[in-house]
């Protein structure tokens, strides 16, 4: 198993298999069409922000993008193919966003999760600190998370 930096010409897969972890949560046809905008990676993010893959002889098997901020670091991404969900692939990747930044002297990771993977990183110690609507479907709510680094 291997963490590497993602490659600007990755950002097709990438974004494709996004799409395939979303859709895994049951969501209809219909929010997958509203949301697929939002549901992309882009080569210039790959360029100018963190972006990596979890890779298994040469096979990806998800990837986490993320960027530093003045005073934490901010998860924008993180999708595991969904045949690999709940395999611990997840927490490997929330692992390495959570070295990274202790590493840049950073004490939190903060992020917005899917409603259905709330539950996920509460069990990897973050903290549910609000809900904003969803700009894509109506009554919808998308969790703001929290996760203190302990030093």
């Amino acid at each position: 198993m291997n963490i590497r930096q993602a490659s600007p010409d990755e950002a097709g897969i990438l974004t494709e298999l996004m799409r395939r972890s979303k859709a895994y949560w049951g969501y209809s046809t219909e929010f997958m069409e509203l949301a697929r905008d939002t549901l992309q990676i882009t080569a210039e993010q790959i360029i100018t922000r963190q972006v990596y893959v979890l890779e298994d002889e040469g096979q990806i098997i998800g990837f986490c993008h993320f960027y530093q901020r003045p005073d934490d670091v901010y998860l924008e991404d993180l999708f595991i193919e969904p045949n690999m969900i709940g395999r611990g692939y997840g927490k490997i990747l929330f692992d390495y966003v959570t070295q990274f930044a202790r590493a840049k002297g950073m004490d939190s990771i903060v992020f917005e999760a899917d409603p259905n993977a709330e539950p996920f990183y509460h069990k990897l110690g973050a903290t549910t600190t609000g809900h904003r609507p969803s700009p894509i479907f109506e009554g919808r709510f998308i969790p703001q998370m929290h996760c203190r680094l302990k030093p």
